[in-house]
């Protein structure tokens, strides 16, 4: 009995498998990952409750949204409290801060979720965007 059509075999399964591994592995590296940022976060003021955001729509304090300077209006960005490890999916749907020291203007709202009160005055966050 020849040993040569079982090394042919062993060999169509060792190609099929490298081959499936590579392409699953080149998948992998082109997924693209979510955008990140980091900084220092403030809140909304509640006096602007009732006013326009930059889209059109009116600032709710009690709604998880949020401003930022760059991020296209209705991206959900997960803002993470740096200190408390607290996260919250805000919707941005204004701009801001008008402060360079701030990369997020959190509503009331979202900011008690992450466990930043106004009393802190700020917070370091991380934002990632999600989908």
């Amino acid at each position: 009995m020849s040993l040569l059509p079982f090394l042919k075999l062993l060999s169509i399964v060792f190609l099929i498998t490298i081959c499936s591994y590579s392409t699953a592995h080149a998948q992998k590296k082109t997924e693209t990952s979510p955008w990140k940022q980091v900084g220092m976060a403030c809140i909304y003021s509640k006096s602007l409750d009732g006013t326009k955001t930059a889209n059109g729509e009116t600032v709710k304090i009690d709604k998880l949204t949020a401003a930022h300077l760059k991020l296209p209006f209705g991206t959900n960005v997960k803002v993470t409290n740096m200190k408390n490890r607290k996260f919250v999916i805000v919707k941005i749907n204004d701009r801001g801060p008008h402060s360079k020291k701030f990369i997020i203007d959190l509503t009331p709202a979202a900011a008690k979720q992450i466990g930043f009160s106004l009393s802190e005055g700020i917070v370091k966050v991380k934002l990632e965007t999600v989908d």
